[in-house]
């Protein structure tokens, strides 16, 4: 059976960008390098995080996603947050993001 961590995302204010709460305690694009959390304690620690950086005016609508572990790499379960991890769906000149995260989104295709 797979693990299930969550990672904490929200929308910078200042462009709109999707960031991840880092293991640095900084906001990231990189779904790469995230706090990851399996137990009540950490969620709340987390959603804590997540409240005093938009109290700061800094992230909007923090919330945690459902992510599972591919060598190495968080992979958002959620079509939706997949999709967000890659970037605009408007253009493709435009990645923010990992190589893991795109494809698992171009696998949404299907």
């Amino acid at each position: 059976m797979t693990a299930i961590y969550k990672i904490l995302t929200a929308n910078r204010l200042d462009n709109g960008a999707v960031v991840y709460f880092s293991r640095g305690r900084q906001w990231t694009l990189s779904l790469d390098e995230n706090t990851l959390s399996t137990q009540t304690e950490s969620d709340v620690a987390l959603t804590a995080e997540g409240e005093a950086a938009l109290a700061d005016r800094i992230i909007v609508e923090p919330y945690l996603i459902p992510v599972e572990i591919e060598n190495g790499v968080p992979i958002a379960q959620s079509k939706r947050e997949q999709i967000r991890a890659v970037g605009p769906s408007i253009t493709s000149d435009y990645s923010q993001n990992s190589s893991a995260a795109v494809a698992a989104a171009e696998g949404l295709s299907s």
